[in-house]
């Protein structure tokens, strides 16, 4: 069965200026990615989808493929860039999205939910984590930031009688080609890859890019 990755990488970002090409350890995100995807040796194709022309050279530089994000704006979804690549590039069985938000991933959190693909355990596998705060004891706020409500009827029950929740770290998607064309990554037959909270940390703002730098100088100075 023949895999192809997609790394959607925008150029745009709000909250991180060039995001995809901020470095840790001397490494842009898209690097580390494509560097990942490949060790992970599972993928006949690794694509880019960018719809910046420094994000596709950086592309070329590490090996991927780039190719234009034809529409793209700051609504854009992924699945609109995938489509796009899926429609120039067939013959694939296994599709996979790994963002470049996700550093501390290692080769096997890529290689086995393409795995459990090829092996049938799994018509799509998507990449979870524990809660670091339990969802039902988050709140709603009112428009005028006053408190108004919980977000569930059960929070003040005992922690044994909470359910096993777990919160999507957005690192690892992936799905055999036929469910992908059905249901995207989610149906009810999607499973759920667990990994830890550590190598789960998501970039999302200039505060969680230097918390990922001092996390990457932490580990290779101890």
């Amino acid at each position: 069965m023949e895999a192809i990755c997609i790394i959607p990488a925008r150029g745009g970002s709000k909250g991180i200026p060039k995001k995809n090409l901020q470095k840790i350890g001397g490494c842009s995100l898209l690097e580390i990615t494509v560097a990942k995807a490949r060790l992970a040796g599972c993928f006949k194709e690794i694509v880019v989808s960018t719809d910046c022309d420094e994000i596709a050279e950086e592309a070329h530089r590490v090996g991927a493929w780039a190719m234009d994000q034809p529409g793209a704006s700051d609504d854009s979804m992924p699945e609109s860039a995938e489509k796009y690549v899926l429609s120039q590039m067939t013959g694939f069985d296994i599709v996979a999205r790994l963002f470049c938000t996700s550093p501390f991933r290692t080769r096997y959190d890529i290689f086995e939910p393409v795995r459990m693909i090829k092996t049938g355990e799994a018509a799509a596998v998507v990449s979870v984590t524990a809660p670091a705060h339990y969802p039902s004891q988050h709140v709603r706020m009112s428009g005028d930031g006053f408190y108004a409500g919980h977000m569930s009827r059960v929070w003040r029950q005992p922690r044994q009688y909470w359910d096993d929740m777990r919160v999507l770290n957005g690192s690892v998607y992936v799905a055999s080609m036929e469910h992908y064309e059905r249901f995207g990554f989610f149906s009810e037959y999607t499973k759920l890859y667990e990994m830890p909270q550590a190598r789960s940390f998501d970039i999302d703002t200039m505060a969680d890019l230097e918390e990922a730098r001092r996390m990457h100088d932490l580990r290779f100075r101890s």
